[in-house]
């Protein structure tokens, strides 16, 4: 992303349904809209556990990263990164991941 801020590359197109509604963001087109072809790709980013975790260590770990998400740090960092704000655990993050 540096290079585009510092202008020594221009984005073509994001692999997106939509354009990302953040900041410059905003004017980078879809690769669809850019080149007439519907290409999209969502980035999978999550954590994942051992399927005979303990309880208390699934609940410890979700709840720890359920503030690190809360965090206004956090919230920044994705905003600058233009990451989809979501967060999901259990059946909800497996139906997200399926």
């Amino acid at each position: 992303m540096s290079h585009w801020k510092n202008g020594t590359v221009r984005p073509l197109g994001v692999f997106d349904t939509a354009r990302i509604p953040v900041g410059d963001w905003k004017t980078i087109p879809t690769i669809k809209e850019a080149l007439g072809s519907d290409i999209h790709y969502l980035m999978l980013r999550g954590i994942f556990g051992a399927p005979d975790m303990p309880k208390d260590a699934l609940e410890w770990y979700v709840g720890f990263l359920k503030k690190v998400y809360d965090t206004p740090d956090f919230q920044k960092y994705m905003e600058d990164n233009a990451l989809k704000p979501a967060f999901a655990s259990g059946t909800e993050y497996v139906k997200w991941v399926e």
